[in-house]
């Protein structure tokens, strides 16, 4: 009887801690029930065809999934449309649509518990004031009639999906993080779209801007930021003229100077972040029809960052890719049109000191006159803990940080960000679904807000066009470069450059246009944008290619976009070569100078070559700025990597060259041979001795992880080519996310491919089925319909009812 209550004991004890959460650790043994658990998420076969009521359709819609499970949704009406698109959407991408909203709102401790690094986010997510600009782009929705009926549709679609789930139906992170499932709401699709202007427009360098002109002088930042490179092309080319009268702030007298620039932004953009696009003209394709490309480069992960999907409806039938929790699609096509961004890094995030009247931080100083701030206190729930508050304080800037908490005089910023304006940027998108021709398609642009594009445009009419779109403060030259006087109305942001006055071009003499991150316009522009944008090698190198090339075909445009050349490895290497001393390199190091020598500059994935430019180049850099950089004890602002070419190539004494902690003068033979010393050892060290563990494709670690950082759950080692540099941008987790071509003949025909599925479920062997063509640039030709497809793959239906 004792042995036997002892052993039920035991058995009652287990049956507790396997399903209590400790910490931050989910109750296991609901995770590993053979019913409910993990295992009831594994997918043994291919869905059947099935029929579904659900209450809030008005009529009839059909979903045809084709042999890549992309979902093409035949609804009789836009309402339908939406739900549909919603419900499907859920069914597939759930957990990666609610986790991205967790972190727009700053609320990731409420499902990952206490963690410094989480709360930390948290936090500064709301201090940057997306929970509140969130709210306030809602009730600018609401005042557009189309689009709120569009997002709650689509909501409604949703938690139509949600409510169809029991516990053991839950996707398997729900298992992992023991969570369940929130109501979704238009809010949350707002939060989405916070956290991809995030993504796209929260970068500044202002405090390290003000800090270099501090420490090395006004000429050191005009000379590497103030400068092109003489390679530079521009998104809309020279031969565009400006035929309006710009209308620009006047400028201070003098440039404001700081009390302090240590660091002021926290969670920096990571790099990466960019894309490419380009659009050939009929007269430069063999069949004469127009030929859009595009492919925007994020942060590569599992489920895929988009979803194929088709929306047919009367008045709409468009095929893209959308953005998860978001109506509609971000970058497609319909039976006229096509079009596809890239990012803009313009000046539209901008910090101002404060002068507060006393530590109470209720009044600031602006305009000569003492102004009221607004207060917000955020409640940030902590799972198995205390919640924390934190009291936010607005100016008419923007939200207030402060800068060195803890010191005798804390500083404190205010933050300006085009993301806090109330657009309805989510009506660009779908008006760009429905538009028929260029004027339409221009006109559908003129809601777009924050997070400044690139649209690159084409018609079955024959046009060609580039757009430079967003809402553009009016600045004068270089405002917002740096930190800016808080109590000065001169540092404000005074108006909107005019929808008209943006930089564009349609149907250019040279038969092409293209963007790749680069400057949007040259100097000839008369509005000032900014001066952080990305290196010229991709945008030149798709610039050279169209321009040698006509008869161009679709097969062409697959190459380009797999295109591995490095105009930055060609631009510099020679001079390295040339600059190293070879009496002071090891027999092996001498050796592998050959290989060296006889790259071909491509960033091939079975090649030694590009890996070692890679660490090379960066140990130099590293080297070059290391012992200024320390020593001026707040950060700097790294120089443009093209700049730095063009100066070491002109100017061989440079003075960044010497090393200032030592007593002797280097000489960039110096630096070029350490530099490469240095290189040597460490992929012997990481890499083993020279073999194919140095090929490229290893080195390149490119690692397509879990959308929700959950281990096992993504692919690891993905065996790739491209670069950076290269139009075939991949490397370290990030690159082409999706790649699209179309054809506008009188037949629209297009092509595309991403990394991943449409399933969001690991369970699913969906999940990474398109990971391989992907990685070899193998495209799919999609199937775009008119009407209902005679064959699928399997089909549901939905419709209306209790």
């Amino acid at each position: 009887m004792v042995r036997a209550a002892i052993s039920l004991l035991a058995l009652t004890a287990v049956i507790i801690i396997f399903n209590t959460r400790f910490g931050s650790i989910p109750p296991v043994g609901k995770f590993f029930d053979p019913d409910s658990g993990f295992w009831a998420n594994a997918e043994t076969s291919v869905p059947e065809s099935s029929e579904l009521q659900l209450e809030g359709l008005k009529d009839k819609v059909s979903i045809y999934f084709d042999e890549r499970r992309v979902p093409h949704i035949f609804a009789e009406n836009e309402h339908d449309l939406f739900f549909a698109q919603g419900y499907i959407t859920a069914m597939h991408r759930l957990f990666q649509m609610e986790i991205q909203t967790y972190d727009a709102a700053g609320r990731l401790s409420e499902i990952i518990g206490e963690n410094s690094f989480i709360q930390r986010r948290d936090r500064t997510t709301r201090r940057w004031g997306m929970p509140w600009a969130a709210e306030r782009k809602i009730e600018a929705y609401k005042q557009d009639s189309t689009v709120w009926a569009v997002l709650t549709a689509y909501s409604d679609g949703v938690n139509a999906y949600i409510n169809s789930l029991d516990g053991e139906d839950f996707p398997i992170e729900y298992k992992i993080l023991d969570i369940a499932p929130e109501e979704w709401s238009p809010l949350r699709s707002v939060h989405l779209e916070m956290n991809m202007y995030r993504t796209l427009a929260g970068g500044s360098s202002d405090d390290r801007t003000s800090n270099t002109i501090a420490y090395f002088g006004e000429e050191f930042v005009e000379k590497f930021f103030g400068t092109d490179p003489a390679l530079l092309e521009a998104i809309i080319p020279p031969s565009r003229t400006w035929d309006f009268e710009a209308d620009i702030p006047p400028k201070p007298d003098s440039l404001f100077v700081p009390k302090t620039a240590e660091r002021i932004q926290f969670f920096d953009p990571k790099a990466g972040v960019g894309s490419n696009n380009w659009v050939v003209h009929g007269s430069k394709t063999q069949n004469g029809y127009p030929i859009l490309a595009g492919d925007p480069h994020l942060s590569l992960s599992l489920p895929s960052i988009w979803m194929e999907i088709q929306l047919h409806a009367p008045g709409i039938n468009a095929y893209g890719v959308s953005f998860q929790g978001l109506p509609g699609y971000l970058i497609g096509f319909n039976e006229y049109i096509a079009y596809t961004e890239t990012n803009v890094a313009l000046d539209i995030m901008d910090w101002y000191e404060l002068q507060f009247k006393d530590e109470n931080l209720d009044e600031y100083w602006h305009d000569n006159q003492w102004k009221p701030v607004t207060k917000r206190i955020e409640k940030i729930a902590i799972r198995g803990a205390e919640a924390i508050t934190d009291t936010i304080v607005y100016t008419h800037h923007g939200p207030v940080t402060i800068t060195n908490p803890g010191s005798e005089e804390p500083v404190y910023h205010a933050m300006r960000w085009i993301a806090h304006e109330p657009d309805i940027g989510i009506k660009t998108f779908y008006l760009l679904s429905k538009a028929k021709n260029y004027e339409e398609f221009v006109e559908a642009l003129r809601p777009f807000g924050a997070g400044a594009q690139s649209f690159a445009f084409a018609s079955t009419e024959g046009d060609i066009a580039m757009w430079v779109s967003g809402k553009f403060p009016k600045k004068w030259k270089y405002q917002g470069r740096t930190v800016s006087d808080g109590t000065d109305p001169a540092y404000d942001w005074q108006g909107w450059i005019p929808h008209e006055h943006k930089p564009f071009v349609k149907n250019p003499d040279r038969g092409f246009v293209s963007s790749a991150n680069q400057e949007p316009a040259d100097d000839s522009y008369p509005y000032y944008l900014a001066d952080n944008f990305a290196p010229y090698e991709r945008g030149r190198r798709i610039n050279d290619l169209l321009r040698e090339r006509n008869d161009i075909t679709v097969e062409d445009m697959m190459n380009m976009q797999m295109d591995n050349y490095s105009l930055h490895a060609e631009s510099i290497l020679p001079e390295m070569l040339d600059w190293l001393v070879i009496d002071s390199l090891s027999l092996q190091e001498v050796e592998f100078t050959t290989q060296m020598h006889d790259w071909d500059y491509e960033m091939n994935a079975d090649l030694k070559q590009p890996g070692f430019f890679y660490y090379w180049w960066r140990t130099l850099t590293d080297l070059l700025y290391d012992d200024e950089f320390d020593a001026a004890e707040v950060r700097l602002r790294e120089p443009y990597r093209d700049r730095v070419v063009e100066v070491l190539k002109a100017e061989p004494e440079f003075f960044l060259i010497d090393d200032i902690t030592t007593e002797r003068r280097e000489t960039i033979q110096d630096l070029v041979t350490e530099a490469y010393s240095r290189t040597y050892a460490r992929m012997m060290q990481f890499n083993g001795p020279v073999s194919d563990t140095w090929n490229w494709g290893w080195v390149i670690n490119n690692d397509i992880n879990h959308v929700g950082q959950i281990p096992g759950l993504g692919a690891e080692d993905v065996y790739s080519g491209g670069s950076f540099e290269a139009i075939n941008a991949t490397r370290f987790g990030y690159g082409p996310s999706w790649r699209m071509i179309v054809e506008l003949g009188p037949e629209v025909k297009a092509w595309g491919v991403y990394p991943g599925g449409t399933s969001g479920n690991p369970g699913s062997p969906n999940y990474d089925e398109y990971i391989e063509n992907w990685r070899t640039g193998q495209h799919y030709e999609l199937n775009f319909y008119k009407e209902p497809p005679a064959e699928s793959l399997f089909t549901i239906t939905l419709k209306g009812g209790q």
